[in-house]
């Protein structure tokens, strides 16, 4: 009886999400290892002086140029395309210029500088850069555009710090050495560093580029062991949270958001679960979050309160599952006009729309009923369309299907809670019958 009061205390805490979605604007196919079923890789934006929008994509043969604002392909650059079987591509810019960091050898190796001035005709290879030890192959990178310096990930062993006083011609400057590093972060000489297998995720202040100074470091809760690997930093828009996602393959873990507070102290506010997904790469834009999370797809995430994230539109860019493994979405870009870019691993650009969802395809209504002592509690949807929705799925904390409500052509369903489930985290989500997509209803738990 205790039991049934406690999730009667939750289903009064429900909260409904917002009436919101990812529509497909576009989708661009580019060439796939016949062996490998892969090569696409990360995206980045870049807006010209006439407002048209492009995105860059990394993909098996280098690099993809798409204008998103005619929904055009512009040209491909070719890359290297040597020793990675992942093609492993990650790109930003700085002004009007592109750099690509990338583990293929050979044709163009090193960091790639792309002119993009010269959009929408093409785009101009410039040259490679190459670190002074003869270093070629890097992971990724992330460039301070206040401060002009390019953080360089160097085959996971360490932090190169470059100069792009002269865009075409990066200076070295520095090397911050880590016994294992996967990915960096960089705004106005503040630098967080994913520091991969150790478990931890690091904060500098890198205002002298030759005397780093740590500011914090900090343990990842199921990591520093095994596959675990501390995979994805970022940092949020004015608002003082750190996103750390794991890249843990065997031992699904969810993205963690970290509160910063004054005097350099961090606390983990929350977490997030994608399916049972990694959540791979990670980009703000104000109070929002787009998350590139492998099979799970493409999410947009309000962290406007950390301690409460919550899922506003999701779309599935891997159909076959939402399983812990390498696949779908590996990296996502959003403008500011709400276009959002997605790179999927097998080689295909998803171009997106954030945008409310009309009236005639939002999501159902969820009426409360009371919920008694000694009955099973329940809940009332309605205003499905007819044909639309395949199932209603109740997932747990961990992304597994716990109960499944068949639909077939009902306009209002009663849902009746799995009386043998514990209290916990739950998830209530339609599945799509067209598209196979997932639709968050709402998110909450018992306390």
């Amino acid at each position: 009886m205790r039991a049934l009061l406690r999730l009667g205390l939750w289903f009064g805490a429900l909260t409904v999400l917002h009436a919101q979605g990812l529509v497909v604007q576009d989708t661009f196919q580019f060439p796939v290892n016949p062996t490998f079923h892969g090569g696409g890789t990360d995206v980045w934006g870049y807006v010209d002086s006439t407002g048209t929008r492009y995105c860059l994509m990394g993909t098996l043969e280098g690099v993809a140029v798409v204008d998103v604002t005619n929904l055009q392909f512009v040209q491909l650059v070719q890359g290297p395309t040597l020793n990675d079987n992942w093609y492993h591509r990650d790109i930003e810019t700085y002004g009007h210029y592109a750099y690509v960091a990338q583990e293929n050898t050979g044709y163009r190796e090193g960091v790639m500088i792309l002119d993009l001035s010269t959009l929408p005709d093409s785009v101009r290879y410039v040259g490679s850069y190459i670190s002074p030890d003869g270093t070629v192959k890097s992971h990724n990178l992330y460039i301070d555009t206040a401060t002009g310096y390019m953080y360089v990930v160097r085959d996971l062993s360490g932090l190169e710090i470059v100069s792009l006083q002269n865009p075409e011609q990066p200076q070295h400057v520095g090397f911050m050495p880590f016994s294992a590093i996967h990915d960096v972060y960089a705004r106005n000489d503040t630098v967080l560093v994913a520091e991969e297998g150790t478990g931890y995720f690091s904060m500098w202040d890198l205002s002298d580029k030759l005397n780093p100074v740590l500011r914090f470091r900090e343990m990842v809760p199921e990591t520093g062991f095994g596959n675990h690997i501390v995979h994805t930093i970022g940092m949020g828009d004015g608002i003082p949270v750190v996103f750390v996602g794991n890249e843990d393959m065997f031992d699904p873990s969810p993205l963690k958001f970290y509160q910063l507070y004054p005097g350099d102290s961090v606390a983990l506010a929350a977490t997030f679960w994608g399916g049972n997904a990694i959540a791979h790469n990670v980009f703000t834009r104000g109070s929002l979050l787009y998350v590139a999370f492998y099979t799970y797809g493409a999410s947009v995430i309000d962290y406007s309160n950390p301690g409460q994230p919550v899922e506003l539109a999701h779309y599935d860019t891997y159909p076959p599952n939402d399983e812990n493994g390498i696949g779908g979405a590996w990296g996502i870009y959003a403008f500011s006009d709400s276009t959002v870019c997605v790179g999927n691993t097998d080689d295909i650009l998803y171009v997106f729309r954030f945008q409310p969802v009309p009236v005639e395809e939002q999501h159902p209504r969820i009426h409360r009923v009371p919920i008694l002592l000694g009955q099973p509690p329940h809940l009332q949807l309605v205003g499905l369309t007819p044909g639309r929705f395949q199932s209603v799925v109740l997932l747990d904390a961990a992304g597994r299907i716990r109960h499944i409500w068949p639909l077939r052509n009902q306009t209002e369903v009663r849902l009746t809670w799995p009386t043998s489930l514990p209290g916990g985290i739950y998830r209530l989500v339609l599945r799509n019958n067209q598209k196979g997509t997932w639709t968050v209803l709402w998110y909450g738990g018992a306390h």
